[in-house]
């Protein structure tokens, strides 16, 4: 009701919101197909209106969206092609930031691991800002810890958490905390993992 009701008054930026919230909850309650199909409608008419955040933030969404379904090639896919769009947008530093970052990890779980080196170098090194500079950290800090580098790993944490308790709480404390978690468990700091909270709840990005 909601999206014909915006397409009936002509309020086509609420009816791409709409279809960007639907889209997700069909994903997430198992039909992908058809969650993204509901994405690609509401990203058509974002182009259509030129609207340069509401062009990245579909794209987000829809890396976003194929991370927690479990579909890291698509995720990999939309995540690349988004940010290719928004470095043309020139937004590289906020949404292209977060787009590097489940590039990276889609990589990072798809054994690419130069890759998820070269996608978390680039988008830290660009200047991320905010929710992205914390989301490619909390990856880089991956990938060091599995690579044995557990001091770059831990300062990578540390800054990342920083930016985690200035924002006052985002979509990405789960991972960092499983990150950490991580890191001290390779560490064999069993004390500091029992530490951290397992009950943090994980925020669903639609917006």
């Amino acid at each position: 009701p909601a999206i014909e009701s915006a397409q009936a008054t002509d309020a086509a930026g609420e009816a791409a919101f709409a279809l960007g919230i639907l889209g997700w909850s069909l994903a997430v309650l198992g039909d992908p197909a058809a969650g993204i199909a509901r994405f690609e409608e509401g990203r058509a008419i974002a182009e259509r209106l030129r609207s340069v955040e509401g062009v990245a933030l579909a794209a987000f969404n829809l890396a976003s969206m194929l991370d927690r379904i479990g579909d890291s090639e698509g995720s990999l896919a939309a995540a690349a092609t988004g940010y290719a769009t928004a470095e043309r947008f020139g937004v590289a530093r906020t949404y292209g930031g977060l787009l590097l970052g489940f590039q990276a990890k889609a990589e990072f779980v798809l054994g690419g691991w130069d890759d998820a080196d070269a996608s978390t170098a680039l988008g830290l090194r660009r200047g991320a800002t905010g929710r992205a500079e914390l989301w490619l950290a909390t990856n880089r800090a991956r990938l060091m810890t599995a690579r044995g580098s557990f001091d770059e790993s831990a300062a990578l944490l540390q800054r990342a958490r920083s930016v985690e308790e200035c924002l006052g709480g985002t979509e990405f404390i789960s991972p960092l905390l499983a990150a950490e978690a991580e890191l001290a468990a390779w560490r064999g700091r069993v004390p500091e993992v029992l530490a951290l909270s397992p009950n943090t709840p994980m925020v669903t990005p639609v917006a």
